[in-house]
């Protein structure tokens, strides 16, 4: 038997999948080079805070642990 849980126990709104974090993670990515053209240091700050945290997520995620919310 598996240790994981059984994805159809989990509630939709905390199922959370590589590739929507994958996802978040570009967008975030493009917004960071965005902000770097524009020479927003405080966005800039923002967006790697924010980018920290999704890696964060990954991570989580990779060691079976993560519960996003």
């Amino acid at each position: 038997m598996s240790n994981h849980p059984d994805p159809q126990k989990i509630p939709s709104s905390r199922r959370v999948t590589l590739n929507s974090l994958r996802e978040d993670q570009f967008a975030l990515n493009m917004r960071m080079i965005f902000a770097m053209q524009l020479h927003d240091e405080a966005e800039q700050t923002k967006i790697k805070q924010q980018l920290e945290k999704v890696q964060e997520e990954i991570q989580q995620l990779f060691l079976g642990t993560g519960q996003r919310g």
